[in-house]
């Protein structure tokens, strides 16, 4: 049987076969632009929810401090064999020298200006500040003559104490700078950590007993600028 059709149903069914072959292209170029963007959905039951890709946040890692090394240690922080007594010292006072330069020279000449008899600490640690004929390299230790002769310190009092403990029984150290107004050298700090390292091992002496000054009398030594938490996580 030969089937004829008008002109205009000609062109509505070629309309509608472009349709149905476009379709499917327009429907894979749609999909492909999003999937460039987030996940296809997921469709649960009659439910379409969308799947977006979880963020990776990277792990941060943990701040590693280095413990002091003291393995290679200064001839001089030993005192000699025949002055020294293991079981004296029970603990260690640090201090600021509250000025922005000096040295050990420097505080021992202030110590005699007060009517003592010289340097008051057993060590001196520089800020590296050269200033009217004084100073030292930045974090050197200089070590003072009560520590040599294993005399009793000048460095802390507390009010009432007519024992005279903490210059009797604890070792004084003093960082060259005011930490009322800066914050001590990192070189200071290292060296810092070292001989008081060196100093805990070698007369068995607890974190507990590491102190300011200002925790055995009224004063703002060592300085708010000086975090006596942070130096004691570097031990």
């Amino acid at each position: 049987m030969l089937l004829t059709f008008s002109k205009g149903f000609r062109v509505s069914v070629s309309k509608r076969i472009l349709a149905l072959c476009l379709l499917p292209l327009l429907s894979f170029v749609i999909s492909g632009c999003l999937s460039e963007e987030q996940s296809p959905p997921e469709i649960i039951g009659s439910t379409v929810r969308t799947v977006i890709d979880p963020v990776i946040v990277p792990k941060a890692k943990p701040v590693v401090i280095k413990k002091p090394d003291i393995t290679d240690i200064p001839a001089d922080w030993i005192p000699p064999s025949y002055l020294e007594d293991k079981n004296r010292w029970k603990g260690i006072v640090i201090h600021h020298s509250a000025s922005a330069y000096g040295d050990a020279t420097h505080e021992h000449k202030y110590h005699l200006s007060r009517g003592w008899d010289g340097l008051g600490y057993q060590f001196v640690i520089n800020n590296g500040v050269i200033k009217n004929g004084y100073g030292k390299p930045d974090g050197l230790v200089e070590v003072g003559y009560r520590w040599r002769q294993q005399k009793t310190g000048s460095h802390c009092r507390a009010n009432g104490d007519s024992s005279n403990y903490w210059n009797k029984y604890t070792i004084g150290i003093c960082l060259i700078g005011d930490f009322e107004k800066t914050y001590p050298t990192q070189a200071q700090m290292r060296s810092l950590a070292k001989l008081v390292r060196f100093l805990q091992q070698r007369y068995n002496i607890p974190t507990s007993q590491i102190r300011g000054h200002e925790s055995v009398k009224p004063t703002k030594c060592p300085g708010r600028k000086f975090s006596m938490t942070k130096f004691k996580q570097m031990l």
